[in-house]
């Protein structure tokens, strides 16, 4: 059976209770480093401690592999294949289309309707290619286009593993993060 994290639960401020399953032993991986090594355990408490860059909205993404996958497939948070775009819709629009350059013109990926949700969420094809544009063009009953969102995306390596110490107290089954 593969890794899946089964739950992640805002447990206090910046702090994330992780479980998953799986076939022991595990691997678990977070923020490009690895935080447990061959463990039988299921779950993990995440304290972030003088972190800046930590959201106490979202949690931070883990990531795991089991006895019976590669290690080689961690990495995937930290550089995924796909952009994710969320934007907020206006329910003056009729529409938006999402569009990608490509080096002449731009292409229709999707359309979606607006429906009154308030937000919209996109996750682009995996990439194929280190630089690209998209866009979302408003539109409205008319079919008039509006004022385009255009954002540019860079395909870098990895960056440096941040400065960061590690704590784990098997007695808690705690993990905390500190900036070194």
């Amino acid at each position: 059976m593969a890794f899946l994290i089964t739950e992640a639960v805002k447990i206090g401020e910046g702090a994330w209770r992780y479980s998953w399953s799986g076939t022991a032993p595990f691997d678990i991986m977070l923020g490009g480093n690895v935080v447990l090594s061959q463990t039988d355990n299921t779950s993990l408490i995440v304290q972030w401690q003088d972190e800046p860059h930590a959201s106490t909205i979202e949690p931070p993404a883990i990531e795991g592999v089991d006895s019976t996958e590669d290690r080689a497939d961690l990495c995937q948070s930290l550089l995924p294949p796909f952009i994710t775009l969320q934007f907020r819709g206006k329910t003056t629009n009729a529409y938006y289309k999402i569009e990608a350059y490509d080096g002449a013109d731009w292409q229709t990926i999707t359309t979606m309707a607006e429906s009154g949700r308030g937000y919209y969420k996109f996750t682009s094809p995996t990439r194929m290619t280190f630089t690209y544009d998209l866009r979302v063009v408003p539109y409205d009953e008319s079919g008039t286009a509006g004022t385009p969102l255009e954002l540019t995306f860079f395909h870098h390596t990895h960056p440096a593993p941040r400065d960061l110490t590690y704590t784990y107290d098997a007695g808690t089954n705690n993990l905390t993060i500190d900036e070194a």
